[in-house]
């Protein structure tokens, strides 16, 4: 498993991740002819065949390919005025039309799951054929329409910034090619020139494929590199070598060899699933309360009866703050949500989205005010309940609050809460057996109430946290939040036990946390367990991980009493230096 960088998770996560693959990715690909694409110096190569076959003098350049960069020899091409251009365009019409029946193209495919905007400098026909949906977005120099759905984050755009074999005026291939594009761009090329600076200035790219010493990638970089300026926009590149200092505006994600490529696409895709899995029911739920107030909304539209235009008045509040919800927008969405009920004193919807939304504020807060907003929220949850008891969202999230709270409490306050908190989850589960987050939940704060007790007590309390993650993860197989807690309580569990006993528990942790690393959850407990194992590399090469994706601070890692045994190793402390705050 590779380290994937924070910010690339974030542009993931965000839908605001873009691909730009280069020729690396079409180098095993064959054309109609079976012929292969391979890369740049091959393509000048079989040009000058072409040529020479045509009858024309090109003898003298064939021993320069292997001597020169290839824009060198087209430039020595271009300016013998003997050799028509229409010979070379030609022969790449043919050249870079793809079999689609001797070509895997599961990679590309992979790909547009990943992002459904895609740049390529590559002239053949792979992504058109690898998905019809790029295929009907395909843009370049001269289709002006096409590229303005750049700005449309829903829409698919296959970018084609070197133009394609389809219509040769639109590649950009000779070195005056790259100036009418680059340097003193014409109407066309100046649009093109403009989506690109769009892109770099607004999206995240991932560079897939692209050779760093390539001419024709390497005018690519360093415009990005002069546009980049202050912009804090992230751009990421995987590569089997080190980057020099003219590419210090691309984050490296480095692989042994290009084969590892399609594994991290993988990745990359469950990164995105996950977030799609946890977001979409969350904003469902939202978008399916709010299409409900509409139409409550255009029922009353005609009433005159004096309390149901005061009831129409708080849908049209509520509705008001789902909408602030769904664009973030919690302090907003409060108000809104305590004008509903101010007008609609039994509306349970707007005193658990408020709630939700207080709880979420809390989080993202300071430890000062946090505790105000948990109470607050505690609250509203407890008032969605007496209007609708048997509502279990707000079951669970009461527990949430209240264990939020208990954290905050010194013991003799925290027990009573960590108690309601689990009173709480039953209840939710009473009312819907196969609620996996309220399982998950409960597990989770009885572990954190093991903590603060010692001997069997501690024993019992992990037992029983135990027994809930087993029962979420049944219900929800994929359910990694589950997985990362469980193997966290069997490690603490461990401490208190004999070394024999502890290896045994050790190796449950592997393997619980293990799974939750696979199926995308954050890598900190697999490190920590590897450690007690006294499995060194694996467990310095997880701690990377996740100090790279700030799952954990450096200053909470250095007093983890679980990394005892590396707090004098040089790779522990050099690791920890380079990500020191």
């Amino acid at each position: 498993m590779s380290i994937i960088p924070n910010a690339l998770r974030k542009a993931i996560n965000e839908n605001n991740l873009l691909l730009f693959v280069g020729a690396g990715l079409s180098y095993n690909l064959v054309n109609i002819h079976q012929q292969p694409i391979k890369g740049w110096s091959h393509l000048v190569a079989k040009i000058l065949d072409h040529l020479s076959d045509k009858g024309h003098d090109v003898a003298h350049l064939l021993p320069l390919v292997d001597r020169y960069d290839p824009i060198k020899v087209l430039d020595l091409i271009e300016i013998n005025k003997k050799i028509p251009k229409s010979d070379i365009y030609a022969f790449t019409k043919d050249f870079f039309d793809l079999d689609p029946d001797s070509n895997d193209l599961e990679l590309h495919r992979k790909l547009f799951h990943l992002s459904k905007k895609i740049i390529t400098t590559n002239y053949d026909n792979a992504f058109e054929l690898a998905t019809r949906e790029l295929g009907k977005h395909k843009a370049y120099k001269g289709k002006n329409y096409e590229l303005t759905t750049h700005k449309d984050p829903s829409a698919p755009l296959l970018f084609k910034l070197h133009g394609c074999f389809e219509e040769a005026d639109s590649m950009v291939l000779f070195p005056t090619n790259y100036d009418n594009l680059y340097a003193n761009p014409e109407p066309d090329a100046e649009h093109s020139l403009l989506v690109l600076k769009n892109i770099i200035l607004n999206k995240s790219i991932l560079f897939i494929g692209t050779g760093m010493g390539d001419f024709q990638i390497n005018s690519i970089f360093q415009e990005i590199k002069k546009l980049q300026g202050t912009y804090n926009q992230e751009h990421f590149i995987l590569t089997t070598k080190t980057l020099d200092s003219q590419l210090d505006f691309l984050t490296a994600i480095t692989i042994q060899n290009h084969t590892e490529i399609s594994s991290i696409i993988e990745e990359l895709i469950e990164i995105k699933q996950v977030t799609e899995n946890e977001e979409s029911a969350e904003i469902i739920e939202l978008k399916e309360q709010l299409e409900e107030a509409q139409q409550t909304i255009e029922r009353l539209k005609s009433t005159t009866d004096k309390d149901e235009l005061l009831e129409r008045e708080a849908w049209k509040y509520f509705s008001r703050g789902l909408e602030f919800s769904l664009s973030d927008h919690l302090e907003e969405a409060s108000e809104q949500y305590k004008t509903a009920v101010e007008l609609k004193p039994d509306l349970a919807e707007a005193y658990f989205n408020w709630g939700t939304d207080l709880v979420e504020i809390a989080q993202r807060g300071n430890k000062e005010t946090a505790e105000m907003f948990f109470n607050e929220a505690a609250e509203k949850f407890q008032k969605a309940i007496e209007i609708k008891p048997d509502k279990h969202e707000a079951w669970n999230n009461w527990g949430n609050t209240l264990g939020h709270l208990a954290e905050y409490k010194e013991p003799y306050e925290a027990n009573a809460l960590f108690y309601q908190a689990f009173e709480k989850y039953q209840k939710a589960i009473e009312i819907k057996q196969d609620k996996h987050e309220a399982w998950n939940n409960w597990g989770a704060y009885l572990g954190k109430y093991a903590e603060t007790k010692s001997g069997k007590e501690a024993e019992v309390l992990y037992d029983q946290a135990v027994l809930k993650f087993q029962a979420a993860v049944e219900i929800k197989p994929d359910y990694y939040k589950a997985y990362s807690n469980w193997g966290y309580c069997l490690i603490s569990l461990s401490r208190s036990k004999t070394a024999e006993a502890a290896n045994k528990i050790l190796q449950q942790a592997f393997e619980v946390c293990k799974k939750g690393v696979e199926l995308g959850g954050q890598s900190y407990n697999f490190s920590c367990v590897l450690a007690l194992q006294g499995k060194d590399e694996e467990a310095l090469k997880y701690l990377a991980i996740s100090l790279e994706n700030k799952d954990k601070k450096v200053s909470l890692v250095e007093q983890d009493e679980d990394w005892k045994a590396y707090w004098n190793d040089e790779r522990f402390i050099s690791l920890l230096d380079r990500y020191r705050e």
